[in-house]
Order: structure tokens, then sequence, then C-alpha cells
């Protein structure tokens, strides 16, 4: 899978997750607001779920299969925080899964 494959799944996992969680959300406060807020916390959590999964995926292809704990990890991130990993993914210096986890670990 190609990054430009990874980000334009991700998009589309994003709007999907977002605009289904977004309704539901909406219709349990059954006002317009309500919909248009639940949107938004559904989009957003949509984004970062597929930011989660398709950093997972490139370090798994790139790399090997992550641990659990580690998932985990990544999942703790950002929506902000997962897009530096996934620009940190592809600096050269990255060689192996450690390296990664050394460039990200303060």
């Amino acid at each position: 899978m190609t990054l430009t494959q990874a980000m334009d799944q991700e998009r589309q996992i994003s709007f999907n997750l977002g605009r289904q969680e977004g309704e539901l959300i909406g219709i349990e406060k059954g006002e317009l607001i309500g919909i248009q807020k639940g949107e938004k916390i559904g989009i957003e959590k949509g984004v970062k779920q597929a930011k989660t999964e398709t950093l997972t995926q490139l370090l798994t292809h790139r790399f090997e299969p992550l641990s659990d704990e580690q998932k985990q990890q990544i999942s703790k991130f950002s929506i902000e925080q997962l897009d530096t990993l996934l620009l940190k993914l592809l600096q050269p210096n990255i060689t192996t899964l450690a390296d990664f986890w050394r460039e990200i670990t303060p």
C-alpha cells in the first residue's frame, strides 16, 4: 500500500465513520444542533481512528507486526501527533521499528 493509497483510504474511513457516529449522537440529542455537533465529534473520532489504523498498517507493512502494547500506545496520540508520526516514518534514518520508537520516545 502506498502512502497516497493509505491517505485516500484514511479519508474515506474518516468520513464514513464520522458521519455514522455523528448521526447517532445527533439522533440521540434529537435536535439539529446535536446533529451538527455530533457530526463534528464523530468526524474527529473517525479521523483519529483512521490515522491510527493507517500508521499501524504502514508500520506493520514496512517493518513487522506491532504488539498490542504498541498499538495501544499509538491509539493514545492526538490527530496532530499522528500526522507528525506519519511524516517521521518517511525520514531516511528510520530503517527499523526500533528506530521509529526511539525517534518518537522522548
